[in-house]
């Protein structure tokens, strides 16, 4: 077999005559690089056949088997490659260079030939697949599965659950799966994420306390959509950190112009899902984070979660140290499919040292 030049591919075959048009002749052509089907064609049909060599690399053929004119022989090579031909003359045809965006055929080693050689149609093909599923539904944030940092809706400036984009107020949230990237445990580390909050340190360290444009959040601390004093949280059952900014008066009552801050706790889950976590760091720091989640009774909607941790942590100044003790038990009923009712449980237990500086 002829090898195609760099250049130009020139085929001059001049015994007999051939005609672009009606004239059918038998082929058989097996499956191959474009380049030598083309070569096998023009030999196989004593044409002209006229094409820059480098157009055809990377590119394959099915090749042919049956009687058919020169134009659909060549059509049926041609096919895939986004190529097109065209007869200067009874015995010259050119093949011309594809679009420069239209995208190669994959690198084929070895087609199978068709079993007839008299019938040029293919047989029918059938292709079945199921719809690809993604392993968590990015909407849902409760799933333990999701690891999305998008969030879509927020209860928190309306108390329904609405899309953020179609709530008049400026809402952040922080997701637990930016919380478990960042290893952060402490309200303060998630608050970083927020545009226009400050964490203003407490004397001695023993509350977190923020100022959000320009005013001190003194009432602004809500878990669950419920107010409470405690300045203080544990993240290892919180599923978001939501801020509003701005007044909030006409929903939630007092509280104070620049906004608050409000946790929303991981609910239990019909999937189940276990996890530990061990964390080490400077200063003799260990963290360590168990939960699980899962159905006690799907048949009555009835499943369970458990959140603990447990820190113990010293500090770059000597004789102060930090241990912390913390577990919450949740158990929800589905008592309708628009109604669930839900126990919580949470204890916080902390032991540190007054640190109150130089």
């Amino acid at each position: 077999m002829s090898s195609l030049s760099t250049m130009a591919l020139l085929l001059m075959l001049l015994d007999g005559t051939a005609s672009a048009g009606d004239t059918a002749k038998h082929y058989h052509i097996p499956a191959q690089p474009l380049s030598n089907a083309l070569l096998q064609f023009a030999e196989d049909s004593k044409l002209e056949l006229i094409v820059k060599a480098e157009k055809l690399h990377g590119f394959n053929s099915v090749g042919l088997d049956g009687n058919m004119t020169f134009a659909q022989a060549l059509s049926k090579l041609l096919q895939g490659s986004g190529m097109t031909y065209r007869f200067v003359d009874a015995k010259t045809v050119t093949v011309e260079q594809p679009d420069a965006n239209f995208r190669k055929t994959a690198n084929v080693e070895e087609v199978p030939e068709p079993q007839s050689s008299s019938d040029t149609t293919l047989p029918k093909v059938t292709v079945e697949a199921d719809a690809e599923t993604d392993p968590y539904d990015p909407t849902n944030t409760n799933d333990p599965y999701n690891k999305s940092y998008a969030v879509t809706n927020s209860s928190t400036s309306t108390k329904t659950d609405t899309p953020i984009m179609e709530t008049p107020a400026s809402i952040q949230v922080v997701p637990k799966s930016v919380m478990h990237d960042q290893q952060a445990f402490r309200l303060e580390d998630v608050i970083k994420n927020v545009s226009g909050v400050q964490t203003q340190h407490s004397f001695g360290g023993d509350y977190e306390t923020f100022i959000m444009r320009g005013f001190k959040l003194s009432e602004a601390n809500y878990h669950n959509g419920i107010r409470i004093p405690a300045t203080k949280f544990d993240l290892a059952n919180v599923e978001r950190v939501e801020v509003l900014k701005g007044t909030s008066a006409m929903l939630y009552g007092l509280g104070d112009p620049g906004g608050f801050i409000s946790t929303v706790t991981k609910q239990p889950s019909s999937t189940p899902y276990y996890s530990i976590e061990q964390r080490f760091g400077s200063y003799d720091h260990y963290r360590t984070e168990a939960s699980a989640t899962g159905p006690l009774s799907k048949e009555h909607g009835l499943n369970y979660r458990m959140d603990l941790s447990y820190l113990d942590a010293n500090s770059f100044r000597d004789g102060i140290d930090r241990d912390r003790i913390f577990f919450a038990p949740t158990l929800s009923w589905d008592v309708t499919p628009d109604t669930k009712l839900t126990l919580m449980y949470e204890h916080f237990d902390e032991n540190n040292s007054y640190d109150s500086g130089t």
